[in-house]
């Protein structure tokens, strides 16, 4: 039984897959509705790196981090500034891969 966050969560990744879906198909998109939806995607990884700022090691205070701190574990990078720099720095065709179905696997990061 999903709750709500996982519900709206799938639906939104539903919607992304779908404006995915129709890019790479070629269809005719109206304009105004390709703006809308850059706009609001840009919006959206503007507010996520604004909440994911980064320390001098590249951490964020909300990624991965642990229940209980420990002398000898270092906490991970941020994902969401790893992720966003990764496909920032791709190919659009390696990009269009990482959107593809058939692509469950997370990108290397390294």
């Amino acid at each position: 039984m999903s709750n709500v966050w996982q519900t709206r969560h799938r639906l939104l990744r539903e919607q992304l897959d779908e404006l995915a879906d129709q890019l790479r198909s070629k269809q005719q998109v109206a304009p105004a509705v390709l703006e809308e939806q850059a706009v609001r995607l840009l919006a959206g990884v503007v507010m996520l790196l604004k909440t994911h700022q980064l320390n001098k090691r590249g951490q964020c205070r909300f990624c991965a981090a642990p229940r209980r701190w420990r002398f000898w574990q270092r906490r991970p990078q941020c994902t969401v500034y790893r992720s966003l720099d990764f496909v920032m720095r791709q190919s659009l065709d390696a990009v269009w891969w990482q959107l593809s179905d058939d692509h469950q696997s997370r990108p290397k990061l390294r």
